[in-house]
């Protein structure tokens, strides 16, 4: 387990998600940064942001963080701004903690949520 920072041991966020492992911690420092990111068949990782960390979406892009196919992420005081969907998406994902988190200016209008079923 390890932390990986952004910038200052990689460049972008989706940069330290891609060689994330099991069990490590992606934090993120203050300031804004622009990506789509997407976390995908990655379990046990935790996404940090200092206070004043927004993540922007980029033009035209519907959600600024996807997560698929994973199980225990956490997700720590993100601020996401903006995406033509609801900001975020998860995907067959299970065991997820979302902490002081905030989604503004997503432009999704009710008929485009979606419900979630728990079987």
């Amino acid at each position: 387990m390890i932390d990986v920072r952004v910038p200052q041991d990689v460049e972008t966020i989706q940069g330290a998600i891609d060689i994330a492992e099991e069990g490590d911690t992606i934090l993120i420092s203050k300031g804004e940064w622009t990506e789509t990111i997407v976390v995908d068949n990655l379990d046990d990782i935790t996404i940090r942001a200092k206070g004043g960390a927004l993540i922007m979406a980029p033009d035209g892009a519907d959600a600024v963080l996807r997560i698929t196919n994973s199980s225990g992420v956490t997700l720590h005081r993100v601020r996401i701004e903006g995406g033509t969907g609801h900001g975020t998406h998860a995907t067959a994902c299970d065991d997820m903690t979302i902490e002081r988190c905030r989604v503004e200016d997503a432009t999704a209008t009710a008929s485009d949520s979606t419900t979630r079923a728990d079987s």
